[in-house]
């Protein structure tokens, strides 16, 4: 069975239709104040709350917070290695890679001396370092063969068509 409601009126036995909004005089329940609190600026019924740190327990020192372990110094030839290592393959395209080379062995010895943090760095700028020389000979066999190849091919048409 239908029924034809207005648009309006809500029907009363519909469980998610929109409620009425409260009467005009309605308001929430206020709380009593705490006692021995402050109010805060910004909540006026609420209260501050004092911090107060507890005494050490009878017999025992106060807690002094977690201190840690102090951190082991690293390697500054291993951060150097690593850098010159990145500068060989970027600014200082053979020069920088042989300083990392060099400079991670040497870094490799000191950790190993020492018991130093920077393993890690050490190896990478070995690697970088190596990688950058390796391009930097492929590079260059590569011009030299093909400049060999485009001079001889000029020094043989050269001369097989009675030029210069």
């Amino acid at each position: 069975m239908l029924r034809s409601v207005s648009q309006n009126t809500p029907d009363p036995s519909d469980p998610y239709a929109p409620q009425p909004p409260p009467a005009q005089g309605y308001s929430t329940p206020g709380y009593p104040p705490a006692q021995g609190y402050a109010p805060s600026q910004d909540h006026p019924q609420a209260q501050g709350y004092p911090a107060q740190a507890y005494p050490p327990a009878p017999g025992y020192p106060a807690y002094q917070g977690y201190q840690g372990v102090p951190p082991q110094p690293s390697s500054t030839m291993a951060m150097v290695s690593l850098i010159s290592s990145i500068a060989g393959l970027t600014l200082l395209p053979f020069i920088g890679s042989i300083v990392g080379v060099i400079t991670g062995h040497l870094a490799r010895r000191e950790i190993a001396r020492t018991g130093m943090e920077g393993a890690g760095l050490a190896t990478a700028g070995l690697v970088v370092g190596y990688v950058g020389i390796g391009l930097v000979v492929a590079v260059g066999l590569f011009f030299v063969l093909v400049f060999g190849a485009v001079f001889g091919t000029i020094a043989t048409v050269g001369t097989t068509t009675g030029g210069f």
